[in-house]
């Protein structure tokens, strides 16, 4: 006669109950911040006034992209990237406004706006953990179109960042999106720096 360990059934409905938490969890979309660590010095910028425009829309834009593990993240790009954006603007240029989607004109009007940026992101991810989710690769580009104070286009770039980690275990950063965004918003610095319809008058 076979005899069964009393605590079997428990053992059993213990692993049956992990199993199933895994298979829900499974492909799911984990919310994340694609934060930017960007922070550029300040201490030498065009004597101009610019501003940004990021329209309400894009604020509150949430992007799912893939992960690892067969699962997927959610995030908000450009709520997430609006500091950076600021703060590179901000390292080239004396004053930097955002600039609001309802009373545009007048606000660049009435704040002697020289140039108004208006950034574009798109960005993609994936992972090469078949357990783990959190994502190893990032990509960011950032489209960023700048007008005059008569709103006509002076200027169209892109700018790309990739960001690579063997092994990421954090929940709520994504350090592949640190990195692409120091690359693309480097890349965004220097274009601006080099670009002579950008300088005029340095601080120093």
């Amino acid at each position: 006669m076979i005899k069964l360990n009393a605590a079997f059934p428990a053992r059993l409905l213990a692993r049956m109950s992990i199993i199933g938490a895994i298979l829900v969890l499974a492909g799911c979309a984990h919310p994340v911040s694609v934060r930017a660590d960007v922070n550029y010095p300040s201490d030498q910028t065009v004597d101009t006034s610019v501003g940004y425009f990021i329209s309400d829309a894009n604020r509150k834009l949430e992007v799912t992209t893939p992960a690892g593990g067969g699962d997927k993240m959610r995030y908000f790009p450009y709520r997430d990237m609006e500091p950076a954006i600021l703060n590179t603007l901000g390292s080239v240029f004396r004053k930097v406004y955002s600039v609001p989607e309802a009373g545009r004109a007048a606000y660049i009007s009435d704040h002697h706006l020289t140039f108004v940026f208006e950034p574009i992101l798109t960005t993609n991810s994936s992972g090469n953990s078949a357990i783990f989710w959190p994502a190893s690769d990032f990509d960011l580009t950032i489209k960023v179109t700048a007008l005059n104070a008569s709103g006509q286009t002076v200027w169209n770039r892109d700018f790309t960042g990739h960001g690579h980690v063997e092994k990421s275990r954090s929940l709520i950063d994504v350090p592949p999106a640190k990195e692409a965004a120091a690359e693309a918003f480097g890349k965004l610095r220097k274009a601006l720096m080099e670009d002579p319809q950008f300088q005029g008058s340095a601080i120093h």
